[in-house]
């Protein structure tokens, strides 16, 4: 799920949702969480097209659907070349355009993509392989008002038959050999800092990534990955109980939904903590 207005609060919190371990096939991809220049902050994972063109690409458990920004169409919308553009644009090997299998999704701040379908090989961590997913030649706003994205999805599959989700053709494929995501950040040296690095596993968990016993969350099957949260508490500081909402957990968005009842009591412990983190850092 894109999001405007972004905001930096994962520098300062850290949810870790480690859903099951897995001993089927798995794949590792290794992500940074950062501010992607002319875009935003965002989790990114570095892939490669057909050409070996590098693409940087904000991973998105809240979409289905995986494209990237088509360098003919990039060019002319922009007036501008793809190698100034951060993420990078797909260039196909040969002369493509737009064919007769499109799609389209729309996001919660009312962005707009058009996409054509295009299979070819890509290469994520350790795995190359034929994948289909769509190439960007339109949106609303245009370029000049909302930065283009490359996008991987890893959410649930929307159903069409003609972009079926990334998880969906790494299970087909025998790739993976579950539907398990689990994501982990490692905080970064400077508390304040707003990045971090890290890791997705497709298909299964690594149980050397932690100590201890783990409590699992169940996760709806419905639309999105969302949890039930009763309690809510910023660090060591007051609890707001018998919350009994849903959470959605989605790495697409930088901005935090909080209902206005609750508003108030989740920003001044946030802010109480980053006033005492600063008071720390210059005693």
């Amino acid at each position: 799920m894109r999001s405007s207005m972004p905001v930096r609060l994962l520098a300062l919190v850290y949810v870790f949702d480690v859903l099951e371990v897995s001993r089927g096939a798995t794949l590792k991809l290794d992500v940074k969480y950062e501010d992607m220049p002319q875009y935003g902050p965002g989790l990114y994972h570095t892939l490669v097209g057909e050409n070996g063109q590098k693409l940087h690409a904000l991973v998105d458990t809240g979409s289905g659907f995986s494209f990237f920004i088509w360098k003919d169409w990039y060019e002319k919308a922009s007036g501008h070349s793809c190698s100034t553009w951060p993420m990078g644009c797909y260039a196909c090997s040969a002369p493509c355009s737009v064919g007769k299998v499109t799609g389209t999704a729309t996001f919660v701040d009312k962005y707009m993509v058009k996409f054509f379908q295009r299979k070819s090989k890509l290469t994520m961590g350790q795995v190359s392989q034929i994948l289909t997913f769509g190439l960007i030649f339109g949106q609303k706003p245009p370029v000049s008002a909302a930065p283009p994205t490359n996008l991987l999805g890893l959410g649930y599959d929307e159903g069409d038959v003609n972009f079926p989700s990334l998880m969906t053709q790494l299970r087909s494929s025998k790739t993976v050999t579950s539907g398990i995501i689990a994501l982990y950040l490692y905080p970064a040296a400077d508390p304040m800092e707003a990045s971090a690095d890290g890791g997705i596993i497709l298909g299964g968990g690594d149980s050397a990534l932690y100590e201890g016993a783990l409590r699992y969350v169940d996760f709806s099957t419905d639309k999105g990955y969302t949890v039930n949260i009763d309690k809510l508490q910023v660090g060591d500081g007051h609890i707001t109980s018998r919350i009994n909402m849903n959470l959605d957990l989605d790495t697409g968005a930088n901005n935090l939904y909080v209902p206005i009842s609750h508003y108030d009591t989740l920003i001044n412990g946030i802010k109480l903590k980053l006033t005492m983190l600063r008071f720390s850092l210059t005693q």
